[in-house]
């Protein structure tokens, strides 16, 4: 699984990030392909779903169900409403600080590095993330 989700960020990072590929309906066209495919793979018994195409009751219809259906407009509303609030929004209070109370923030940082200064400010992270 980790190896999978890995070739996936690698194929946005390649695509030109997360942002083209939300901007280019990108991101919808690959979520939509693969609802596809395990649609199929569950219609044509390929994938168990227990109570669904596997382990049914008798009085269960034959039927796979619904069809799946792409809507070629739901890029174009992700785009716009991404837009709408890009022009909305006010541009200085994003760039403020958020913090109430900074005496109970601290900036942890997400990866260890050799640094001695993250083991001496963060004891207890620095010793479950594996920081030396």
């Amino acid at each position: 699984m980790e190896e999978e989700t890995r070739r996936v960020i690698d194929e946005i990072d390649e695509y030109g990030g997360v942002e083209k590929a939300i901007e280019d309906g990108y991101l919808q066209a690959r979520i939509a392909e693969r609802a596809h495919e395990r649609k199929q793979k569950v219609d044509k018994g390929e994938s168990v779903i227990v109570g669904q195409n596997y382990f049914r009751r008798d009085d269960q219809s034959d039927d796979f169900g619904e069809v799946f259906k792409v809507d070629p407009k739901a890029a174009q509303r992700v785009q716009e409403k991404y837009q709408r609030v890009m022009a909305e929004r006010d541009s200085a209070k994003v760039e403020q600080p958020h913090i109430r109370d900074a005496s109970t923030f601290h900036a942890v940082p997400l990866r260890c590095s050799n640094s001695r200064v993250i083991a001496d400010q963060f004891p207890l992270l620095s010793s479950t993330r594996g920081c030396q």
